[in-house]
């Protein structure tokens, strides 16, 4: 096993006005309103339960930075955008220092909910925050978010794309969050769509708005889940810890995957020959510690040399390779799975998908987190990481790059991630770049390698 480790030692790799704290913005108007609503928009029917006017709270407080417990009490707060149509936005630090953690942050262009905690700061940009209790009501027209049996009742909403949007998207949360861990479930809405909604859960919606309450001849179109499987979502999420990262407004991709399967067959790491330990075919490989994992395919169990290699990579979430009889495949740090039984590949964490399996053919825009080192996608007609069966290759920043992907191809990333966002495009990516960090140059190194 020396040699699998040398072979990969460099890729192991968010109306009483109370005084706000730290200079608060004190002149502009907080109180929410709501436009008159005209018959051109329909008047909706009592049975509809929705509300067509927001609540004015008592207690508002202005744009500002407010510590929890000292400046403003802990709990539920709703917070307004000042103007409608122009976006506020809030941030949840961890504390007052000068190196606090951004625990949550959104911006929106009507309404919010956050829970905060006694310590922690609240900023408020072009919006008010006001105590939940004293906004029992949200106009349907214009909400982003809402508190399910609070603001309206448990059950099954048609929702409507806005105005001059392409396409909307209905997050259905465990808790008030812009952050991953809190999301149940969403959908796009790109014409009429309907969602099934819990007591407790939240519900926010963005490019989208609440049209009225469902009708059996709606809910037949669409499979709403059943109790059972939102309660088992309900509990998943909420297992989870609040360590994502923050989910910048609108950043969860629609049609992609936020779960990854769980296979029933399961080899753990070793070697084994195929055909005698297992049989050949296509493998996804699934990390099983926070280490990176690493994998080999050869023609010896043992191999000596570079020509019983017949392919090698690293693993930091998940691997896909295909063997064939007389093969050894050797991995470490992971678990092998049949590909049939994997299905579902978390995108936000994954690195490496087969696309009509895993991810659907199509475009798709890729992002780099972190200015200081490129990512880079390489779109693959097989399984192994040979030269020869490279089909593409982007490097990748901060602005969204398109690649347009077909079924049967594979696609493998390394310092990037799929991204919502498609505006601000420059181009098709770049074709070389001058900051390619050292994981990345061995990869491509071992790539033409094994290509020669």
């Amino acid at each position: 096993m020396r040699l699998l480790h040398t072979l990969f030692a460099a890729l192991l790799l968010s109306v009483s006005v109370l005084s706000p704290a730290y200079g608060a913005d004190t002149d502009a108007t907080a109180v929410p309103t709501s436009p008159v609503i005209t018959s051109s928009r329909g008047i909706l029917k009592p049975k509809d339960i929705l509300s067509t006017s927001t609540s004015v709270p008592e207690t508002v407080y202005r744009p500002g930075i407010y510590q929890i417990g000292t400046d403003l009490p802990a709990g539920e707060y709703v917070i307004f955008t000042l103007t409608n149509g122009i976006k506020g936005s809030y941030s949840i630090l961890s504390d007052t220092s000068d190196d606090a953690q951004v625990l949550d942050h959104a911006s929106f262009p009507y309404n919010s909910i956050v829970t905060l905690s006694e310590g922690q700061v609240l900023k408020l940009t072009r919006c008010s925050a006001s105590p939940i209790s004293e906004v029992t009501q949200i106009d349907h027209f214009y909400g982003n978010m809402y508190k399910i049996g609070y603001h309206i009742p448990a059950g099954t909403y048609r929702l409507k794309r806005a105005k001059n949007a392409q396409a909307g998207v209905a997050f259905t949360l465990a808790w008030p969050s812009n952050t991953y861990d809190s999301v149940i479930d969403y959908m796009e809405v790109t014409d009429n769509a309907v969602i099934t909604v819990h007591e407790g859960q939240y519900l926010q919606l963005e490019d989208c708005l609440l049209a009225a309450t469902a009708t059996a001849d709606d809910i037949k179109r669409y499979r709403i889940p059943t109790a059972s499987e939102t309660a088992a979502a309900e509990e998943e999420a909420l297992k989870r810890q609040q360590t994502s990262p923050v989910l910048v407004s609108g950043d969860l991709v629609p049609g992609l995957s936020t779960s990854t399967s769980e296979p029933v067959t399961s080899y753990p790491a070793g070697t084994y020959q195929v055909g005698s330990d297992l049989p050949a075919g296509e493998y996804v490989l699934l990390s099983q510690s926070d280490d990176p994992g690493v994998y080999m395919i050869s023609r010896e169990a043992k191999p000596d040399d570079h020509d019983d290699l017949i392919d090698y990579g690293g693993i930091q979430n998940d691997a896909i390779v295909e063997v064939e009889e007389g093969e050894y495949l050797t991995f470490e740090n992971a678990s092998a799975s049949p590909i049939s039984e994997v299905p579902d590949l978390d995108y936000r964490s994954a690195t490496e998908f087969k696309v009509g399996v895993h991810v659907p053919a199509g475009t798709w825009y890729f992002v780099s987190d972190d200015p200081d080192n490129t990512g880079i996608v390489f779109v693959m007609s097989a399984t192994r990481r040979q030269y020869k069966d490279m089909i593409s290759m982007k490097y990748i920043d901060t602005t969204p790059v398109p690649i347009t992907l077909e079924k049967g191809q594979y696609l493998l990333m390394m310092n990037c991630r799929f991204t919502a966002q498609t505006a601000s495009v420059s181009g098709p990516g770049a074709d070389s770049v001058g900051t390619v960090n050292s994981a990345i140059q061995t990869l491509l190194d071992a790539i033409k390698q094994l290509g020669n």
